[in-house]
């Protein structure tokens, strides 16, 4: 029994960091994508691990039908699907297959913690610390440490230290996951850890504002404090008498610490030029003084500056009949179509609406969310919510269903935030 247990944790161990080192290191090291393979394999490997109670609730099993149900019904009421099998198979099975791998992990919640989230402490604070680093120095040194340009010659989207070609999205969730892992560790660990988590959550904060003033990546501002939200409700409130009240020490706690980081800001805008210029020319002038023309514009203005991904969004809806069921699942490329614009599918919302309307991201949104929530039991209606808002956020803002590297981490950091939000506080 125990040599079965410690043959399974293995397996658990060596997928989970072969995964991982796909993602942070060898994206980086020769452009390649290995992931989709293994986390294809290892899936296979631990369902057959897990034979006797592979097991799926009645929700996972009906969103995945709801997922199938739909693709079938959508290929017999449309006719062009050319692309069908790279858009069912290569984009939406096998990404699936990390997710499942990730849901594996979360069975047995003291492996986890034992495999994953103590190494993950260690490993993941260490990364992004030499990844911040790397970042920096390659906004100063321009090409440092930089092996590949792909098909985008624009620096700025190079600006992410060891996470390869354009990983400013897959930066963002990094950055977020380690965020979680700290509040995990904050709030579940030890009191020897308690310190070092608290100090990297400070430094991740500071650190991640200061990087993304660098790579021009303007959505990340929006997904931190978006984040932080469930964070401080759930350090601010508590139960008493199954009523709910605000903990008046930690509102002190928390009103100081906005205090010191709204102090550092000021600071770095006032005394770096670059962050100074990015937050006047990038945040202030195209986001709250161009808001009528970013709602109104054409994507076939030029001269003026338009929120790209809207208009992308609205070219689908339009052209690609999105408000229904699309032009076909299949019907187009999910990117790098040469008939669509320029930077079509630079998203997920906009290449699966013109391919299968706004219901088909929605789908994704319902079967992603079902397996996430069921990671750790006993998640609030709330918490499974947020996850939905995020996805949803998440479809606009990157290729999550789509690029495996994405998909792994935004999996990495739902089995955090699941963790974190499942269990009781320690120190409570």
């Amino acid at each position: 029994m125990n040599k079965k247990i410690n043959i399974m944790s293995l397996v658990y161990f060596v997928a989970f960091y072969l995964m991982a080192f796909c993602v942070l290191f060898l994206r980086w090291y020769n452009n390649t994508n290995m992931l989709r393979y293994i986390s294809f394999a290892f899936c296979i490997l631990l369902a057959l691990l897990n034979l006797r109670n592979l097991t799926f609730n009645k929700k996972e099993l009906g969103a995945v039908l709801l997922y199938l149900g739909y693709i079938a019904i959508n290929m017999l009421l449309t006719k062009n699907h050319p692309y069908w099998i790279t858009e069912v198979i290569s984009y939406g099975f096998l990404p699936l297959t990390i997710v499942l791998c990730f849901r594996f992990f979360a069975r047995d919640q003291k492996r986890f913690e034992k495999i994953i989230l103590k190494p993950s402490f260690i490993i993941l604070n260490a990364y992004y610390i030499i990844n911040s680093i790397v970042t920096i120095i390659q906004f100063y040194q321009p090409g440092f440490l930089i092996r590949n340009f792909s098909n985008n010659n624009f620096y700025t989207d190079q600006i992410c230290g060891l996470l390869g070609t354009n990983g400013t999205h897959r930066l963002s969730f990094l950055t977020l996951a380690c965020l979680l892992l700290n509040y995990c560790y904050f709030y579940h660990q030890n009191k020897k850890t308690r310190m070092t988590a608290r100090v990297m959550m400070v430094f991740i904060i500071i650190s991640s504002i200061y990087v993304s003033a660098f790579n021009d990546n303007r959505m990340y501002y929006f997904l931190l404090v978006f984040f932080l939200i469930p964070m401080i409700l759930n350090d601010l409130w508590k139960k008493e008498d199954k009523k709910i009240k605000i903990n008046k020490k930690k509102m002190k706690m928390l009103l100081l610490g906005a205090c010191i980081m709204l102090t550092a800001g000021i600071a770095l805008y006032v005394g770096n030029e670059k962050v100074h210029t990015f937050v006047n020319e990038k945040i202030i002038e195209e986001h709250i003084l161009r808001t009528k023309e970013n709602i109104t514009g054409s994507i076939t203005d030029t001269g003026k500056v338009t929120e790209e991904r809207i208009e992308l969004l609205k070219y689908a809806l339009e052209y690609g009949n999105g408000l229904y069921i699309g032009k076909g699942i299949g019907s187009i490329r999910l990117f790098d179509e040469p008939s669509a614009p320029k930077h079509f599918g630079l998203n997920e919302m906009t290449s699966r609406v013109y391919n299968g309307g706004l219901i088909y991201v929605f789908i994704l949104i319902y079967l992603y969310t079902t397996f996430y929530r069921y990671y750790f039991k006993n998640l609030s209606k709330f918490h499974v919510f947020f996850i939905a808002i995020c996805l949803l956020i998440f479809s606009i803002y990157a290729r999550i269903f789509t690029m495996y590297d994405e998909t792994f981490l935004i999996s990495l950091l739902f089995i955090f935030y699941t963790y974190a939000f499942t269990r009781k506080k320690k120190n409570q």
